[in-house]
């Protein structure tokens, strides 16, 4: 199979995706919505819960939009494994440096060197990898469907681990969507939508690009209410009886988890709706391709332990004017991350050049 050429739609969702992402974990490692006094703001805060939340689902749906039509490579896991160990052995020492860290012994500086203990730390990047050394089996299974048994096979899964989660309050088939199964799920709708469009399906390929959006945004819209809507009614019904309560824990559980129904439907219509833009961009084909080492340096928890303190987010919230605060922190965050991973580029190309060019020399 040949590798298929990125667009600049699908390089644009991924910026705003990583995006999103900074932005998610401002809210949450940051406590801004724990600290935040204005209710209306607090609010407005939660409601972008739910419109962003798409962000790590959707870059697993890319991966299998991608890879179904790619094959496996060794060499491709080994660049983002020592990605990882670099930026966890860098940022280590530089909090050594700075007195993030202040007791040290010898255990701390082997595990910053250990690959197996820097993926546990990116979470996200542990099951990225495990379903892209898989993606081959997973490749050979679903080319063997027809579009019948593709879509069984993705109602199964969707039932196993989005539905009854979310209606048991985890209590059964327990899935928030932060392991691999749920995101070989994700890379089989990323399959299937590459195999057969929705846009192409059924009513859809009777209306054109611009009624299609609409309709894709009105939908993702419709998510993120029906998701708030819940909240809201399980914070409402929370501690009338020991039967509201139950029900309200149940909701609590599961409807702010990316394996939720609403939240797979709503990252299905976030790709689709990028998938509709066709356009051309080096710029954005440029930056793109270090989301992953934004993802990296600013979610390093020695960095996320204390950078959003420095920012300022460990203070009491009244103003509207935070929100500027925090789009100015999301982009300067994503602007220095992206140049850092810029600089690291360039380094280990000079790396593989000097080492290309002893193994030529040897080879003489």
């Amino acid at each position: 199979m040949k590798e298929v050429k990125r667009q600049s739609n699908f390089e644009l969702m991924r910026i705003v995706s990583m995006l999103f992402i900074i932005l998610w974990h401002i809210l949450i490692h940051g406590h801004v919505i724990d600290n935040c006094q204005n209710a209306a703001l607090k609010t407005i805060l939660q409601i972008t819960q739910y419109v962003i939340i798409v962000h790590v689902n959707s870059f697993v749906v890319l991966m299998g939009f991608f890879q179904s039509k790619s094959i496996f490579k060794v060499k491709k896991v080994l660049k983002l494994i020592i990605q990882v160990i670099f930026y966890s052995v860098t940022i280590f020492l530089i909090s050594l440096k700075v007195g993030w860290i202040n007791d040290i012994n010898s255990v701390d500086i082997i595990n910053s060197f250990l690959p197996s203990v820097s993926l546990y730390d990116y979470w996200f990047i542990g099951s990225y990898i495990i379903v892209y050394c898989f993606s081959d089996i997973i490749n050979k299974f679903i080319s063997l469907l027809d579009k019948k048994d593709y879509k069984k096979v993705l109602i199964i899964s969707f039932l196993f681990l989005s539905l009854i989660p979310f209606l048991t309050g985890q209590g059964i088939f327990n899935n928030s969507g932060y392991n691999f199964y749920s995101f070989i799920f994700l890379y089989m709708i990323g399959g299937y939508l590459r195999r057969y469009p929705i846009n192409t399906s059924y009513h859809f390929k009777l209306l054109d690009n611009k009624k299609y959006m609409l309709i894709i945004i009105l939908c993702f819209i419709l998510c993120i209410y029906i998701n708030y809507t819940l909240t809201l009614f399980g914070a409402s019904i929370n501690n009338q009886s020991n039967v509201m309560s139950f029900i309200a824990n149940r909701i609590n559980a599961s409807n702010l988890v990316y394996s939720t129904p609403m939240v797979i439907i709503q990252t299905i219509c976030y790709f689709e709706l990028f998938r509709c833009l066709k356009f051309e961009s080096k710029y954005i084909n440029y930056i793109s391709a270090n989301v992953i080492g934004v993802y990296l340096i600013h979610d390093n928890h020695f960095i996320r332990e204390n950078i959003y303190n420095l920012m300022g987010f460990d203070t009491k919230i009244y103003s509207y004017k935070f929100i500027i605060i925090i789009i100015s922190a999301v982009l300067s965050i994503f602007i220095v991350c992206i140049i850092f991973d810029k600089i690291r580029q360039v380094f280990f190309y000079y790396i593989d050049k000097i080492i290309f060019k002893n193994k030529k020399r040897d080879k003489q």
